[in-house]
């Protein structure tokens, strides 16, 4: 860990089209700084959204694997829907780099955190999972429970147009000359 944190990682090959889903559940609410989510990795790279129910946020961010030095993040207060519910639905996504995460009250119901993020560094070798965030100079236990985790392929970000297919340029035939 570093400085006391710990994050415990559960990870698999996943493709750099991919979206993870899944409910999260924190069972120990007083620690501020524990937090369960849903991550990518690739290239020393990584992406994810944390909810911190006892820090009262959502964090999307993209840091570097190992000193935690963080490239970009974007907190949110956890919506008053989830307030005290224990639970949330977290939903990652990436296509071509780009990255955005998303919470819900349902497997249904999504709503985007911050503004899309660009990884460059996630176009190969992309691994995707869960994880679990915690301080460990507190002396806490903290539980996450994750459901119905999914990982799934997509060709474009949710909420966004998919991108039309490639059109083949039209040859037009050479016109013959008369002598």
């Amino acid at each position: 860990g570093r400085g006391g944190f710990h994050n415990v990682t559960v990870m698999q090959a996943a493709s750099p089209r991919v979206q993870l889903t899944a409910k999260v559940r924190l069972a120990d609410l007083s620690d501020p700084r524990a937090a369960g989510g849903l991550l990518l990795n690739a290239h020393g790279t990584e992406a994810g959204i944390l909810a911190f129910p006892a820090g009262n946020k959502l964090t999307f961010f993209i840091r570097k694997y190992g000193t935690g030095q963080w490239q970009q993040y974007r907190n949110v207060p956890i919506p008053s829907q989830l307030l005290g519910r224990a639970e949330a639905y977290l939903r990652l996504a990436l296509v071509d780099a780009r990255v955005a995460a998303f919470y819900g009250t349902g497997p249904d119901s999504w709503t985007q955190v911050g503004e899309v993020f660009t990884a460059n560094e996630m176009t190969a070798d992309v691994t995707g999972g869960m994880e679990l965030y915690t301080d460990s100079s507190t002396r806490m236990t903290t539980s996450v429970t994750f459901e119905a985790f999914d990982q799934q392929a997509i060709t474009a970000l949710p909420g966004q147009p998919t991108p039309p297919p490639p059109v083949a340029a039209a040859r037009t035939p050479p016109v013959p000359t008369v002598n």
